[in-house]
């Protein structure tokens, strides 16, 4: 470890934050996706379940992402929250079944195109399922 004395990298002007691009991003390929999603308070409740919530898993990797661990918690009013992490980087789902809500939170650092980070989030939410997805990309 360095003492006190020593400057850190951002004190002797070693690191200095990439300029954004045209398009937003500081870090190519770096993506994220939230996606919220309306579902019928029974269906959120269902998650709770363990064998349903293990099936979530294989529709990640069904969406073309690698799990390589996952956890979750399940609250007393049912909700939960679900954390996954993907060779690619991590995925969040958290429950809210009193507000009929669920938030997706998709953040992969491979490159491709927009539209397969949306549409991934969303066949992630179709699962669940949804009945009304909204999903917004993020420039990292």
């Amino acid at each position: 470890p360095r003492s006190r004395d020593e400057p850190s990298a951002l004190d002797a002007g070693l690191y200095r934050p990439r300029p954004r691009s045209a398009g937003g991003m500081t870090r190519p390929g770096w993506k994220e996706a939230k996606a919220e999603a309306v579902c019928a308070r029974e269906r959120l409740e269902a998650l709770a379940d363990a064998g349903r919530l293990s099936a979530l898993d294989g529709v990640i990797a069904g969406v073309g992402l690698s799990v390589v661990s996952s956890s979750h918690h399940v609250f007393p009013n049912l909700g939960l929250t679900y954390v996954a992490i993907l060779r690619e980087s991590h995925l969040v789902l958290h429950t809210w079944p009193e507000f009929d809500l669920a938030l997706i939170d998709l953040f992969v650092c491979a490159g491709g195109p927009d539209d397969r980070i949306s549409d991934q989030v969303r066949r992630i939410a179709a699962w669940l399922p949804a009945e009304r997805v909204t999903v917004k990309l993020v420039a990292r």
